[in-house]
């Protein structure tokens, strides 16, 4: 660590560098906390209204329908899962009456230990903040939901959320980067949803205030997001985190962000003109290139963020994962 001559100063105060337990990952509870700060461009965001207990698919993890509650906020989206079942399987009709029956008892077998959980679960959490439904850590009933699969929350940034569509009658569909969400929502219009997400855009552009403390995953969200949206004291953070070696508690956060987000981080630092910067992000992208089995997916990703950077546009195309 640099000496502490070279803590960057914010406001008139230092900023507190988080020193992570070995054990700590990107979706450890306080980590969480901290991303969110960085999600909600330190605002407290404001529950507006909201869907509940509904059905809702998310693109990145397949087979899989959440009960959720879709919380809208003054800054952005939040969706909250309070448990899940597995979609019924068409190809399961291919094997006989007999296995697509099977298909359909078990599927609604889990749909209702879905919503049972979600009823058991909901009254727990009924006076949360939105920040403390996002990363504050839920207890699920285990019993009910015997998964590898995690329960979500997730938070998306006003200004990223792309336009919603309508792909059936009451049917919405709404991304954000690389994600996208569907669900049903009967009492509200198309109309009524795009003049909230442009209001809930403009609201959350501004930065309220910058972070008092901050570790490595401020700087891994950070690089999701828009290039615009960058906090004060994230070029000074970046500075301190190049004259650490990416060792330890570092190497547990790089791995358990994944592959994509890190490159996009790589990709963000090469934007920022500073020696630094440069050192931190070759770091981290020659880490990424000896990894075994990382190889395919920085081929894959690296050029694309890399042009995203230089032509001031955010790696949207492959973040927010």
């Amino acid at each position: 660590m640099k000496d502490p001559g070279s803590i960057p100063v914010i406001d008139g105060q230092k900023l507190k560098i988080i020193d992570y337990p070995l054990k700590t990952t990107f979706e450890s509870e306080h980590v969480k906390k901290e991303r969110f700060f960085i999600l909600a461009r330190g605002n407290e965001p404001k529950e507006l209204f909201r869907i509940c207990k509904v059905p809702l698919v998310r693109s990145d993890v397949t087979n899989l329908i959440y009960i959720a509650d879709i919380i809208f906020t003054d800054i952005g989206l939040l969706l909250v899962s309070y448990g899940f079942y597995q979609a019924p399987n068409p190809l399961m009709m291919l094997g006989g009456i007999g296995m697509g029956i099977a298909d359909s008892i078990s599927t609604g077998s889990q749909a209702r230990a879905a919503f049972k959980a979600y009823e058991l679960q909901k009254p727990l959490e009924e006076n949360w903040s939105p920040q403390d439904l996002c990363h504050r850590e839920r207890k699920i009933p285990f019993s009910l939901l015997a998964s590898a699969y995690k329960v979500l929350s997730d938070f998306l940034p006003g200004d990223e959320i792309g336009e919603f569509k309508e792909s059936q009658k009451n049917i919405f569909e709404i991304s954000c980067g690389a994600l996208s969400f569907t669900f049903p929502d009967s009492a509200h219009q198309i109309g009524d949803l795009e003049e909230w997400r442009t209001k809930a855009s403009s609201s959350s552009e501004q930065w309220k205030a910058a972070p008092q403390e901050a570790g490595f995953a401020t700087l891994i969200e950070w690089a999701q997001g828009r290039p615009e949206a960058t906090p004060g004291g994230i070029i000074d953070l970046v500075h301190m985190y190049s004259g650490r070696q990416l060792d330890g508690s570092l190497l547990k956060m790089i791995e358990s962000a994944g592959a994509t987000r890190c490159i996009n981080l790589g990709a963000r630092l090469r934007s920022i003109a500073t020696p630094e910067a440069h050192t931190l992000g070759v770091s981290l992208l020659a880490y990424l290139v000896r990894k075994p089995g990382k190889q395919v997916t920085i081929g894959i990703y690296l050029p694309q963020a890399l042009k995203d950077c230089s032509i001031g546009e955010a790696p949207r195309d492959h973040g927010r994962k």
